[in-house]
């Protein structure tokens, strides 16, 4: 049975799951939900909370973005992507979750200025700020100065010293943040784990129709 994903192409939760579905070369039967509620009934009886991303699989149903990208990671047999060795996959975890709860958070502000993203209606739902984000970006830089205080200064990719699903997680979020064009002179450690994620050939794909 095909992997059935739960999709917005313009969704960034449904983005980091076919960013790593590329990566891992395997296909997916997309079912497209629109941003407006309620969500349809055929998504809600996988995902009753109505977030997307959902996949069914062989009859297994989940949803939870960054849940699915371990499901999955752990389903290919890839313990590169996500790593095996106990310390590695819980430092994985950790820059998953603090991703989820801390960096997230932090740009959405700026993703709300920048290109007048509202929840319920995405990407281009209101019109963005006058000062295109700059106001929101000077307000979020503490916090992202003290994100980029967990990310491995010997390695391009947030950590371990390769490519992980954390890195998966983050990347449609930082590509928003470098397509605002504002300055990351002040991030340079994020600046540059947003370059490299954004550069990976099974991210262009994603981009071609993340909107932005």
């Amino acid at each position: 049975m095909p992997l059935v994903l739960h999709d917005n192409a313009r969704s960034s939760n449904a983005q980091k799951v076919r960013f790593l579905l590329a990566e891992l070369g395997q296909p997916a039967e997309l079912r497209e939900v629109p941003f407006a509620q309620p969500r349809p009934d055929w998504h809600l009886a996988v995902n009753p909370l109505g977030g997307i991303p959902a996949i069914v699989h062989d009859g297994f149903e989940l949803a939870e973005s960054n849940t699915i990208l371990r499901y999955l990671a752990t389903r290919s047999g890839d313990t590169q992507i996500y790593p095996s060795d106990l310390p590695d996959r819980a430092r994985v975890n950790w820059l998953l979750d603090a991703i989820a709860t801390y960096l997230r958070p932090a740009l959405l502000p700026i993703e709300e200025a920048a290109y007048g993203l509202r929840a319920g209606g995405g990407l281009g739902a209101e019109a963005p700020a006058p000062d295109g984000g700059h106001s929101a970006f000077a307000a979020a830089l503490p916090k992202l100065e003290r994100f980029q205080g967990l990310l491995d200064d010997a390695s391009p990719w947030a950590c371990c010293g390769r490519f992980t699903i954390a890195d998966v997680a983050a990347t449609p979020v930082l590509h928003r943040l470098r397509r605002t064009g504002l300055p990351l002179t002040a991030i340079p450690r994020l600046a540059a784990w947003a370059e490299a994620c954004c550069e990976r050939p099974a991210w262009a794909g994603v981009a071609a129709t993340a909107g932005v």
